[in-house]
């Protein structure tokens, strides 16, 4: 008996997309691509990190953890059982929510990225991605399609660490409108792109909760300058999140009570 292997797999799940064929006498459970928010996220630093331990030994569980504490802040299993679904691979994250599942899809997928990326954050880990609206395929093997190649493309064009909004969603109305809620995307830069507000939550939660964040954000974006200070390139990444936490501080109505950069 021949087993599959994982390419003839593949080719034909992608075969599917158009056709109403099935693999092996059994229906695909995404037989066609959807309409998605699709997001790509990106670990920085990661390269560093195995070139001083090439076995990867020592890092594996600080990824392991500090993914396993994001995924719990952003309660994303919760959130599969109405239609997000991920998928890790190495230093990569791919998120997408099919539209046909949920009206507030984008505002669900920009919270989970929020929370996703503060918690990463506050394990002393940074990222930067991308988040798009087109058709996205996934199986257990399989993420395919335009949405995800745009995500991807956002994310190397981005110069900071942020996750970068498709313009095609900004400029939504409708969908801006029915999905989005206040504070859930910022921008710093005249001629930036608009990205997810990993902090906006300090709008709602608690004002002693919020101080907490605020000044353990400030507490790592601070050593992050000073370790940097002499190397300009990575330096400006920092400075940039600095002008993002303080541009946040002067919108709060406890400003007074916040530390600035």
């Amino acid at each position: 008996m021949n087993t599959p292997t994982l390419n003839s797999v593949f080719l034909k799940e992608i075969s599917m997309l158009y056709s109403n064929q099935t693999i092996d006498g059994e229906k695909s459970k995404n037989k066609y691509a959807d309409k998605s928010i699709v997001a790509f996220v990106d670990i920085l630093g990661f390269s560093s990190m195995i070139q001083s331990d090439p076995k990867g030994i020592k890092y594996i569980p600080i990824i392991e953890r500090a993914i396993a504490n994001a995924l719990t802040m952003a309660n994303i299993t919760r959130q599969i059982d109405v239609g997000l679904d991920y998928r890790i691979f190495s230093d990569n994250i791919c998120f997408w929510f099919p539209l046909k599942f949920h009206p507030l899809a984008l505002a669900c997928m920009l919270s989970v990225l929020a929370e996703f990326q503060l918690g990463l954050l506050l394990e002393n880990l940074f990222c930067r991605g991308g988040v798009a609206i087109g058709y996205h395929y996934a199986s257990e093997h399989t993420i395919y399609g335009p949405a995800l190649v745009e995500a991807v493309s956002l994310e190397k064009t981005a110069k900071h660490p942020c996750i970068a909004i498709a313009n095609e969603i900004i400029e939504d109305a409708n969908l801006i409108t029915l999905s989005l809620q206040t504070h859930q995307y910022h921008k710093i830069d005249f001629d930036g792109p608009w990205f997810v507000n990993y902090l906006g939550k300090i709008f709602f939660i608690q004002k002693e909760a919020s101080l907490r964040i605020l000044e353990e954000h400030r507490m790592i974006i601070k050593s992050k300058i000073v370790e940097f200070a002499d190397t300009n390139n990575v330096l400006l990444k920092y400075k940039w999140i600095a002008n993002y936490h303080n541009d946040l501080i002067g919108m709060i109505s406890f400003k007074d009570e916040c530390t600035f950069i």
